[in-house]
């Protein structure tokens, strides 16, 4: 009777395991909502907010407190272009990578302080991605 015991426990452990990793559902969204994505670049690979609607690249990281190392924002356009970026509402410094079709880098603002707002930073050629990163993130990883 043991060893039926240890048997009907053992399968409702794997029958439990399974409906949590194939029915319930992941989440690929982070709590404010916006979905995440990997994205690597130089040999660091991010874990990213993607926005791209204008409401969610007007929000940004605006409001929040910190911005963890190894993640960030991406901003994704729906065509290249000279896209401003500002620090308004900001509490924390960051690097700005502004990156062209190919998610080459175009051009790094780093180190960008609450304090330089009301000054907007724009890419020297026409962007379709801008990430935004803590600030250092482009130095230590040797990112122009």
């Amino acid at each position: 009777m043991t060893r039926t015991r240890i048997f009907l426990f053992l399968l409702l452990l794997v029958v439990l395991l399974c409906i949590v990793v194939f029915i319930m559902p992941r989440t690929t969204h982070a709590p404010s909502g916006l979905p995440i994505e990997h994205l690597t670049i130089a040999t660091s690979t991010l874990t990213v907010e993607v926005a791209s609607t204008a409401v969610e690249r007007e929000q940004g990281l605006s409001g929040r407190t910190s911005l963890a190392q190894g993640t960030g924002m991406l901003f994704i356009f729906d065509t290249p272009g000279s896209y401003g970026f500002w620090m308004k509402d900001m509490q924390f410094s960051l690097d700005i990578i502004f990156m062209d079709t190919s998610k080459q880098v175009i051009q790094v603002d780093s180190n960008l302080s609450p304090q330089t707002y009301p000054e907007a930073f724009y890419p020297t050629r026409p962007a379709l991605y801008v990430l935004e990163v803590p600030a250092g993130f482009a130095a230590a990883h040797s990112i122009i």
